[in-house]
């Protein structure tokens, strides 16, 4: 697969989650490759998904 297909992919999940919430914007968060989905969708469709919350971690050793 294509990053462009897991892009699309995401899109109809976003699509049908904003459908059953009725929502006209929603926010994901993404993990590791799916950061790269995350960016893509907020770049591909901004009225949809409007950012990216940055998750970090901070680990103390």
């Amino acid at each position: 697969m294509t990053l462009s297909q897991f892009t699309e992919d995401a899109n109809i999940i976003v699509d049908y989650i904003r459908e059953h919430y009725q929502q006209e914007k929603i926010f994901v968060i993404g993990q590791s490759f799916g950061t790269v989905i995350g960016t893509q969708l907020v770049s591909n469709y901004p009225k949809k998904v409007p950012c990216l919350p940055r998750n970090f971690s901070i680990n103390q050793y």
